[in-house]
């Protein structure tokens, strides 16, 4: 996870998830609660691309796949 100051009072969390940049935009506050915050939602977002990743023998879509359907 990265902070970034943006224009506007605004503050970004970075991560990557499913392959993609992520970012989450908060109204500027101190950056170790943007982070804890920021760390939540990757956390989910990693949790979901876990569960439905087609490039993972454990996931939902790789059991699909496994068995044909």
């Amino acid at each position: 996870l990265s902070t970034v100051d943006l224009p506007g009072e605004l503050l970004a969390v970075r991560f990557e998830a499913m392959a993609s940049p992520c970012e989450l935009v908060l109204p500027h506050t101190d950056r170790a609660r943007a982070l804890e915050f920021g760390g939540l939602v990757a956390e989910e977002a990693w949790r979901v691309e876990r569960k439905f990743s087609r490039y993972r023998d454990d996931s939902v879509i790789g059991w699909i796949h496994q068995n044909r359907g």
